[in-house]
């Protein structure tokens, strides 16, 4: 009564029989998407070796390009004759593989031999973004591990990476404008462990960051995944691994050690130095030569603009521009390097606690605070576009006892944005966050991600009047399997899908006081 498939389709219609893949296979396809049949067919041999791919195969596979559908629309009809797919754009023959794919792996897992229903799916996404923030300023996971998550990503039909490189405890990218960038700021002497509120270090040091060619690779594989990929650089706070390279970009102009322990640790640049703002841009200008995403994000989080106030270049900034509120100067500064940006081809994206009177429209915000911030439909009628990254709902690196797997599943922007349905374009979509504090290995990533990547695939993806919660918990069984073949950690049941409320009120203490792995070690048995 329902594919194996996550994502669900928007549209699906089975009928009678189905369609038995064995003996030869024929791919036929346009040279001008000939590299996504290529991949598609290997994945199909990895699939089911025993598959053979012949000029005149017993099944034919016909990549059907139209020109009536949209940007990621695709369409696929299974039938004694073989397997139709057809779309306008990359994009869309990539999803219908992914399609393919999933209905070919988790088929295997549950009947004996891989026949795929007769059926004709119709689908599109529901919104355009569907993203993931992953943070490696806090720890470093390296490029495979980032190719690795890429590929996950697009089988999910994620398109969207919010790749956060820069922040207080750690600076990423190599720097051959600002070399002192990663050669001082990649480096931490020390690491905080055991929560938030602990005093305990892990007592070595830190590093590590992607060189020009790394990111340009991971950049280009990705678009080959149908994956943008966004850089997110922290200003004009959160900037601690920026100013022990240029201390001089500060309102102090002290130097400082990056930043061994974690939380907002209060670093601001100055607002008012020609110096800052030359530096800035000239930071931006090579993060724009390594990443063609028309989006770049400055996140602007925990930005307290009073604190311009004890600085004297920066009250006499403001006297100058006739400024009376700090906020004013916020807005000021966050508006030039947008505009900065935009002189680049590309838009500004930072956090809604960052957005103050007469800042640009041009900049998309991030909705991204904890409660319900209600500026934010006013702000979508003037025209400002928005992505929902609700913490409560979307912070992955939260242990399953505060965010369990089916919030994240029944999580639904227009019920947060009440009255805003009609401005559906302006809400770009959503977008979940693994901030990596506590996380130091590819068990605990993993953990955090899976099942929660399926649940906001389907929530970013699939229209609601589609989505159904015991229909999703039905395919989890299957997706399971097929992680378990692939070799990728996740949450079992009891520990993703928590009942017990006694045992949840246990490990949130647990986890807050001193122990960020104790579902890690549960999940083990």
């Amino acid at each position: 009564d329902m594919l194996n498939v996550i994502p669900y389709p928007n549209k699906v219609r089975l009928h009678e029989g189905s369609l038995e893949m064995k003996g030869t296979v024929t791919v036929r396809c346009p040279e001008k998407y000939s590299s996504i049949a290529e991949k598609f067919t290997a994945d199909l041999h990895k699939s089911l070796p025993s598959l053979h791919v012949e000029d005149e195969g017993d099944i034919i596979i016909d990549f059907n390009p139209v020109t009536d559908y949209g940007q990621e629309e695709y369409s696929i009809e299974i039938s004694g004759k073989g397997i139709d797919i057809r779309a306008s754009k990359a994009s869309g023959f990539i999803y219908a593989c992914q399609t393919l794919y999933q209905m070919l792996e988790l088929h295997k897992f549950h009947a004996a031999g891989a026949g795929l229903p007769y059926c004709y799916i119709a689908d599109k996404p529901r919104f355009r973004w569907r993203g993931l923030m992953l943070d490696e300023s806090r720890h470093f996971f390296g490029k495979e591990e980032v190719l690795r998550l890429l590929e996950i990503m697009a089988m999910h039909k994620l398109n969207a990476l919010c790749w956060h490189l820069a922040d207080d405890q750690g600076w990423r990218i190599e720097s051959k404008r600002y070399p002192l960038l990663h050669e001082i700021g990649s480096r931490r002497s020390d690491t905080q462990v055991g929560g938030i509120r602990s005093e305990k270090f892990c007592g070595q040091g830190y590093e590590g960051f992607y060189t020009q060619e790394d990111i340009k690779e991971i950049v280009s594989k990705a678009h080959a995944m149908g994956i943008l990929v966004m850089p997110e650089i922290s200003l004009p706070t959160h900037v601690g691994a920026m100013a022990a390279a240029y201390p001089q970009i500060t309102c102090t102009d002290r130097s400082m050690p990056v930043a061994t322990s974690f939380g907002d640790r209060g670093t601001l640049l100055c607002a008012s130095g020609s110096k800052t703002r030359e530096f800035i841009t000239g930071v931006l200008d090579e993060i724009c030569e390594l990443f063609p995403s028309p989006y770049i994000s400055v996140r602007a989080a925990d930005l307290h603009a009073e604190k311009w106030l004890k600085c004297d270049s920066c009250r006499k900034y403001m006297q100058e521009h006739f400024m009376h509120d700090p906020k004013q100067l916020q807005a000021a500064f966050l508006n030039d390097v947008s505009e900065h940006l935009k002189k680049r081809g590309r838009r500004m994206l930072c956090e809604n606690g960052a957005m103050a009177d007469g800042m640009s429209r041009d900049i998309i915000g991030i909705y991204s605070s904890a409660g319900r911030d209600k500026t934010i439909p006013d702000q979508l009628r003037w025209g400002r576009s928005y992505i929902v990254s609700r913490p409560e709902y979307l912070n992955f690196d939260l242990p399953y006892c505060s965010l369990p797997l089916l919030r994240t599943y029944e999580f639904d922007p227009d019920k947060e944005l009440k009255g805003c349905r009609y401005l559906h374009g302006k809400v770009m979509g959503i977008q979940a966050n693994l901030w990596t504090e506590w996380i130091y290995d590819r068990e605990k990533f993993d953990m955090c991600l899976f099942p929660r990547m399926a649940a906001l695939a389907e929530a970013a993806w699939t229209e609601p009047g589609e989505k159904n919660r015991q229909r999703f918990t039905r395919r989890l069984a299957a997706y399971r399997e097929l992680l378990e073949g692939s070799g990728i950690n996740y949450a079992k049941d009891k520990i993703c899908m928590p009942r017990n409320i006694i045992s949840r009120l246990r490990k949130q203490y647990y986890y807050n006081l001193t122990d960020q792995y104790i579902e890690v070690r549960e999940n083990r048995k």
